[in-house]
């Protein structure tokens, strides 16, 4: 690089704090969006339960379908079915 001498582009900027009411609004959007990401989250879990709750059921399903007859005969849920 020669004799150039690199600044850090960190130190040269000056931040500038926002009034308070700025301070206020952003907080308030930002707890907005908070609570927006926790409902989303809040829904993908319970779309991932269902799911989960689904593939069990087939599980079960399949396995019930891979018993004997025998098995099958006395099992007593399947007289409820």
């Amino acid at each position: 690089m020669g004799g150039r001498k690199r600044t850090n582009l960190f130190m040269t900027q000056h931040s500038n704090i926002p009034d308070a009411e700025t301070r206020k609004r952003e907080v308030e959007q930002l707890r907005a969006s908070n609570c927006q990401l926790e409902l989303v989250s809040l829904a993908l879990d319970e779309v991932i339960a269902m799911v989960e709750a689904d593939l069990r059921q087939q599980r079960r399903r399949r396995l019930e379908g891979k018993r004997s007859p025998t098995t099958q005969q006395t099992n007593p849920q399947n007289s409820l079915n």
